[in-house]
Parts: C-alpha cells; sequence; structure tokens
C-alpha cells in the first residue's frame, strides 16, 4: 500500500502551508494544470481515490473524511484482506 498525495493548488507555498512545519510522510505531487485530476473525474476537492494494483480505480471518496474513525479503518483492514470489495 502506497499513500500519495496530488495537489491542484495554484503553488507549492499553499502545499507548505496545508502541512505546516511537518512535511508529511508521504509522497505529494503538484498537478499544476490538473491533468491528472481531471483525468480521474475530480471536480470536488478533496477527493481520495482508491487504486488497484493494474491502475484501476477501485473505489472513490468524495469529501473529506475522518480516516481514523473505526468504520474506516475496519473498511481498508478488510479490503487489505480480501474479505471486502472495494466500494
Amino acid at each position: 500500500v502506497k499513500l500519495v498525495a496530488v495537489s491542484v493548488d495554484e503553488d507549492w507555498a499553499e502545499v507548505n502551508r496545508f502541512f505546516g512545519a511537518t512535511a508529511p510522510g508521504f509522497l505529494v505531487l503538484w498537478d499544476r494544470d490538473k491533468k491528472t485530476a481531471f483525468s480521474y473525474g475530480s471536480r470536488k476537492f478533496p477527493e481520495t481515490f482508491l487504486i488497484d494494483p493494474e491502475g484501476k480505480v477501485a473505489a472513490k471518496f468524495v469529501g473529506p473524511r475522518d480516516w481514523y474513525n473505526q468504520a474506516t479503518v475496519q473498511y481498508f483492514t478488510e479490503v487489505l484482506a480480501g474479505t471486502r470489495k472495494p466500494s
């Protein structure tokens, strides 16, 4: 599992302000022209995509989420274990 953030902000200064003094522990890419975002059908931000090993979108989450709540943790635990299909 790899986590990658893709920013569509106007510049890196905005990305840096978002993360503050602490750099994230994952790769952050800048989609300056929003080409990647639009190729995935992104129109509202934030959006989160679960991409399968073949590079296809397995699930899409629109809007902010509490990624630490029990239901979300359970969902990803089951998806990664293969006991639940992404939706």
